[in-house]
């Protein structure tokens, strides 16, 4: 027979995972090839907005020499710029780590929420496990900035859904794991263009469907 024990872990989790269905609407609607739905528009448009605040943000950081970019970012960049089909395969990985990452974080905060029962401190809890994921260093700045990117993503899924997180990671990781430069004498300013024409691409794509 169902122990009450069993019962009451299954109507926690039902509870758990209906509180978040709505943050999966426009993400089953691409699954099921509704690109034309403006929802996802919207998602996509303030989730690239939000992607592309996390990147200055990190920049701002770089700026401030409180961070190096890192040899395991920096030399895959360099790779992508050996062909076209290195540019390509770079630009998929980034894509698919960052749905891979927004995944596992919508797992995670559906898990500790049905856990905790309380959605702020399954946030709280996801925040603090994300830390030394995140910060590279345990100064101020570098705590600040995982939190907050963290916090971002948290508000980004619970407020708008699944496929803007995925949008805000795939924007960041663009922008930020791919060479790009405004000098217009650079021998990669073909290449840098590129990722700025995808990046208002995807925006005048969501706009339009806005």
């Amino acid at each position: 027979g169902t122990s009450d024990s069993d019962v009451t872990s299954a109507d926690s989790f039902g509870t758990a995972s209906g509180a978040y269905l709505d943050t999966l609407i426009t993400w089953t609607r691409v699954l099921s090839r509704r690109f034309h739905d403006s929802l996802v528009g919207r998602d996509v448009l303030l989730g690239i907005l939000a992607g592309t605040v996390m990147a200055v943000a990190s920049l701002i950081v770089i700026m401030m020499h409180e961070r190096s970019p890192a040899d395991a970012a920096l030399l895959p960049a360099l790779h992508s710029l050996r062909s076209s089909r290195m540019f390509a395969s770079r630009l998929v990985f980034l894509v698919l780590d960052s749905m891979q990452f927004a995944l596992g974080g919508f797992f995670m905060l559906v898990l500790l929420r049905v856990v905790l029962k309380r959605t702020w401190l399954a946030v709280l809890l996801l925040l603090l496990l994300n830390l030394p994921l995140t910060a590279w260093t345990w100064t101020p700045i570098a705590m600040s900035y995982a939190l907050g990117s963290a916090a971002l993503y948290c508000v980004i899924v619970l407020r708008l859904g699944l496929l803007a997180g995925v949008a805000m990671l795939a924007t960041e990781r663009i922008l930020t794991s791919l060479p790009i430069t405004l000098d217009f004498d650079a021998w990669y300013i073909a290449t840098s263009s590129l990722v700025l024409v995808l990046i208002l691409g995807a925006i005048m794509l969501a706009l339009g469907r806005a």
